[in-house]
Protein backbone atom coordinates (compact mmCIF):
# COMPACT_ATOMS: atom_id res chain seq x y z
CA UNK A 1 0.00 0.00 0.00
CA UNK A 2 1.12 3.57 -0.65
CA UNK A 3 0.95 5.34 2.69
CA UNK A 4 2.20 8.56 4.21
CA UNK A 5 2.58 7.25 7.78
CA UNK A 6 0.26 7.97 10.69
CA UNK A 7 1.41 11.60 10.68
CA UNK A 8 -0.05 11.97 7.22
CA UNK A 9 -0.71 15.72 6.85
CA UNK A 10 2.48 16.88 8.51
CA UNK A 11 4.71 14.37 6.73
CA UNK A 12 3.02 15.13 3.41
CA UNK A 13 3.20 18.89 3.79
CA UNK A 14 6.81 18.73 4.97
CA UNK A 15 7.73 17.06 1.69
CA UNK A 16 6.39 19.99 -0.33
CA UNK A 17 8.80 22.66 -1.50
CA UNK A 18 9.32 25.08 1.38
CA UNK A 19 8.00 28.02 -0.62
CA UNK A 20 4.66 26.17 -1.10
CA UNK A 21 4.26 24.82 2.41
CA UNK A 22 2.55 27.71 4.20
CA UNK A 23 0.02 28.64 1.53
CA UNK A 24 -0.74 25.00 0.75
CA UNK A 25 -1.48 24.05 4.33
CA UNK A 26 -3.94 26.93 4.69
CA UNK A 27 -5.94 25.70 1.69
CA UNK A 28 -6.23 22.05 2.78
CA UNK A 29 -9.42 21.23 4.70
CA UNK A 30 -9.79 18.53 7.34
CA UNK A 31 -13.34 17.09 7.36
CA UNK A 32 -14.68 14.52 9.83
CA UNK A 33 -17.36 12.02 8.79
CA UNK A 34 -19.36 9.31 10.55
CA UNK A 35 -19.86 5.67 9.53
CA UNK A 36 -22.20 5.23 6.58
CA UNK A 37 -22.02 8.81 5.34
CA UNK A 38 -21.74 9.09 1.58
CA UNK A 39 -19.12 11.72 0.87
CA UNK A 40 -19.16 11.48 -2.93
CA UNK A 41 -22.10 10.56 -5.16
CA UNK A 42 -21.69 8.78 -8.48
CA UNK A 43 -21.97 11.37 -11.27
CA UNK A 44 -20.91 14.22 -9.00
CA UNK A 45 -18.58 16.94 -10.21
CA UNK A 46 -15.85 17.25 -7.60
CA UNK A 47 -13.39 20.08 -7.23
CA UNK A 48 -10.58 18.53 -5.22
CA UNK A 49 -8.59 15.49 -4.15
CA UNK A 50 -9.32 13.35 -1.08
CA UNK A 51 -6.65 11.91 1.23
CA UNK A 52 -7.53 9.74 4.24
CA UNK A 53 -5.95 10.87 7.51
CA UNK A 54 -7.82 8.43 9.76
CA UNK A 55 -10.43 5.73 9.18
CA UNK A 56 -11.53 3.77 6.13
CA UNK A 57 -13.47 4.61 2.97
CA UNK A 58 -15.28 2.27 0.57
CA UNK A 59 -15.65 2.96 -3.16
CA UNK A 60 -18.38 1.06 -4.98
CA UNK A 61 -20.98 1.09 -7.73
CA UNK A 62 -24.41 -0.60 -7.91
CA UNK A 63 -25.81 -3.25 -10.24
CA UNK A 64 -29.31 -3.24 -11.72
CA UNK A 65 -30.67 -4.91 -8.56
CA UNK A 66 -29.18 -2.33 -6.23
CA UNK A 67 -26.41 -4.60 -4.98
CA UNK A 68 -23.04 -3.06 -4.28
CA UNK A 69 -20.14 -3.91 -6.57
CA UNK A 70 -16.89 -3.14 -4.75
CA UNK A 71 -14.27 -1.11 -6.57
CA UNK A 72 -11.72 -0.15 -3.95
CA UNK A 73 -11.07 0.58 -0.27
CA UNK A 74 -9.02 3.43 1.16
CA UNK A 75 -7.31 3.46 4.54
CA UNK A 76 -5.25 5.99 6.51
CA UNK A 77 -2.44 7.45 4.42
CA UNK A 78 -4.03 6.63 1.07
CA UNK A 79 -5.19 9.00 -1.65
CA UNK A 80 -8.29 8.61 -3.83
CA UNK A 81 -6.92 8.21 -7.35
CA UNK A 82 -10.41 8.55 -8.84
CA UNK A 83 -10.60 12.07 -7.46
CA UNK A 84 -7.25 12.84 -9.10
CA UNK A 85 -8.51 11.52 -12.44
CA UNK A 86 -11.75 13.49 -12.11
CA UNK A 87 -10.07 16.86 -11.59
CA UNK A 88 -7.23 16.28 -14.06
CA UNK A 89 -9.54 15.15 -16.87
CA UNK A 90 -12.54 17.27 -15.84
CA UNK A 91 -14.90 14.29 -15.67
CA UNK A 92 -17.62 13.30 -13.20
CA UNK A 93 -16.85 10.92 -10.36
CA UNK A 94 -17.54 7.31 -11.49
CA UNK A 95 -18.72 5.74 -8.20
CA UNK A 96 -20.00 6.25 -4.67
CA UNK A 97 -17.65 6.80 -1.73
CA UNK A 98 -18.84 6.07 1.80
CA UNK A 99 -17.30 5.88 5.27
CA UNK A 100 -16.54 2.28 6.23
CA UNK A 101 -15.18 2.87 9.75
CA UNK A 102 -16.90 4.30 12.83
CA UNK A 103 -15.54 7.70 11.82
CA UNK A 104 -12.99 9.12 9.40
CA UNK A 105 -10.91 12.25 9.00
CA UNK A 106 -10.41 13.17 5.37
CA UNK A 107 -8.18 15.86 3.94
CA UNK A 108 -9.56 17.75 0.96
CA UNK A 109 -7.04 19.45 -1.35
CA UNK A 110 -8.69 21.92 -3.78
CA UNK A 111 -8.15 21.11 -7.45
CA UNK A 112 -6.01 24.12 -8.33
CA UNK A 113 -3.84 23.63 -5.25
CA UNK A 114 -3.28 19.96 -6.05
CA UNK A 115 -2.49 20.64 -9.72
CA UNK A 116 0.05 23.26 -8.68
CA UNK A 117 1.70 20.81 -6.30
CA UNK A 118 1.68 18.04 -8.89
CA UNK A 119 3.31 20.30 -11.48
CA UNK A 120 5.95 21.69 -9.12
CA UNK A 121 6.86 18.98 -6.64
CA UNK A 122 8.55 15.67 -7.61
CA UNK A 123 7.44 14.05 -4.32
CA UNK A 124 3.78 14.63 -5.14
CA UNK A 125 4.16 13.19 -8.64
CA UNK A 126 5.99 10.14 -7.30
CA UNK A 127 3.37 9.58 -4.62
CA UNK A 128 0.51 9.84 -7.14
CA UNK A 129 2.13 7.37 -9.56
CA UNK A 130 2.78 4.87 -6.77
CA UNK A 131 -0.79 5.24 -5.52
CA UNK A 132 -2.23 4.66 -9.00
CA UNK A 133 -0.11 1.56 -9.51
CA UNK A 134 -1.25 0.19 -6.14
CA UNK A 135 -4.94 0.87 -6.84
CA UNK A 136 -4.80 -0.78 -10.28
CA UNK A 137 -3.26 -3.88 -8.69
CA UNK A 138 -5.96 -4.01 -6.00
CA UNK A 139 -8.80 -3.53 -8.48
CA UNK A 140 -7.46 -6.28 -10.72
CA UNK A 141 -7.60 -8.57 -7.70
CA UNK A 142 -11.24 -7.66 -7.03
CA UNK A 143 -12.18 -8.27 -10.68
CA UNK A 144 -10.42 -11.64 -10.66
CA UNK A 145 -12.07 -12.61 -7.38
CA UNK A 146 -15.56 -11.72 -8.64
CA UNK A 147 -15.11 -13.58 -11.92
CA UNK A 148 -13.26 -16.64 -10.63
CA UNK A 149 -14.10 -17.51 -7.03
CA UNK A 150 -17.28 -19.06 -5.65
CA UNK A 151 -19.34 -17.08 -3.16
CA UNK A 152 -17.95 -18.95 -0.16
CA UNK A 153 -14.39 -18.00 -1.05
CA UNK A 154 -15.47 -14.40 -1.70
CA UNK A 155 -17.06 -14.24 1.76
CA UNK A 156 -13.85 -15.60 3.30
CA UNK A 157 -11.82 -12.99 1.40
CA UNK A 158 -14.16 -10.26 2.57
CA UNK A 159 -13.78 -11.31 6.21
CA UNK A 160 -10.00 -11.29 5.94
CA UNK A 161 -9.92 -7.89 4.22
CA UNK A 162 -12.25 -6.40 6.83
CA UNK A 163 -10.63 -7.94 9.89
CA UNK A 164 -9.32 -5.39 12.40
CA UNK A 165 -6.44 -5.84 14.84
CA UNK A 166 -8.83 -7.22 17.46
CA UNK A 167 -10.04 -9.77 14.88
CA UNK A 168 -13.58 -8.39 15.05
CA UNK A 169 -15.82 -7.07 12.26
CA UNK A 170 -18.86 -5.01 13.22
CA UNK A 171 -21.21 -5.82 10.39
CA UNK A 172 -24.52 -7.57 9.71
CA UNK A 173 -25.19 -10.43 7.31
CA UNK A 174 -27.33 -8.25 5.04
CA UNK A 175 -24.56 -5.70 4.61
CA UNK A 176 -22.09 -8.41 3.60
CA UNK A 177 -24.64 -9.75 1.13
CA UNK A 178 -25.21 -6.29 -0.34
CA UNK A 179 -21.50 -5.64 -0.78
CA UNK A 180 -20.89 -9.01 -2.44
CA UNK A 181 -24.03 -8.97 -4.58
CA UNK A 182 -25.63 -12.11 -3.16
CA UNK A 183 -28.55 -13.12 -0.91
CA UNK A 184 -28.54 -12.73 2.87
CA UNK A 185 -29.45 -16.40 3.25
CA UNK A 186 -26.34 -17.41 1.32
CA UNK A 187 -24.13 -15.32 3.59
CA UNK A 188 -25.80 -16.54 6.79
CA UNK A 189 -25.50 -20.18 5.73
CA UNK A 190 -21.79 -19.84 4.93
CA UNK A 191 -21.02 -17.92 8.12
CA UNK A 192 -22.78 -20.61 10.17
CA UNK A 193 -20.65 -23.21 8.42
CA UNK A 194 -17.49 -21.26 9.35
CA UNK A 195 -18.70 -20.97 12.95
CA UNK A 196 -19.39 -24.69 13.22
CA UNK A 197 -15.90 -25.35 11.85
CA UNK A 198 -14.39 -23.09 14.51
CA UNK A 199 -13.11 -20.32 12.22
CA UNK A 200 -15.41 -17.56 13.54
CA UNK A 201 -17.81 -16.70 16.35
CA UNK A 202 -21.08 -14.94 15.50
CA UNK A 203 -23.07 -12.47 17.57
CA UNK A 204 -25.46 -9.65 16.76
CA UNK A 205 -23.86 -7.28 14.21
CA UNK A 206 -20.45 -8.73 15.04
CA UNK A 207 -18.15 -11.42 13.66
CA UNK A 208 -15.07 -12.53 15.59
CA UNK A 209 -12.44 -14.33 13.55
CA UNK A 210 -10.85 -16.94 15.81
CA UNK A 211 -7.69 -17.19 13.70
CA UNK A 212 -7.27 -15.16 10.51
CA UNK A 213 -4.26 -17.30 9.64
CA UNK A 214 -6.33 -20.51 9.75
CA UNK A 215 -9.13 -18.91 7.73
CA UNK A 216 -6.58 -17.80 5.10
CA UNK A 217 -5.36 -21.37 4.69
CA UNK A 218 -8.68 -22.47 3.18
CA UNK A 219 -8.49 -19.86 0.42
CA UNK A 220 -7.57 -21.01 -3.10
CA UNK A 221 -3.83 -21.05 -3.77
Amino acid sequence: MTTLTDQLPFHFIDKFNKNLKGDTWKKIKNVTFKKGEIIIQKGQNIDGVYVVKHGALRIYTLDSNGNEKPIDNLNAGEICVFSISSIMNKIIFPAWVTIDSESADVFFIPAQTFKHLYDNDPFVRKFVLEAMASRIYNMMGLVEESATYDIGTRINNFLLRSCSENQTINIGHQEIATRLGTAREVVSRHLKHLENAGFITLSRMKIYITSPQDLAKILPK
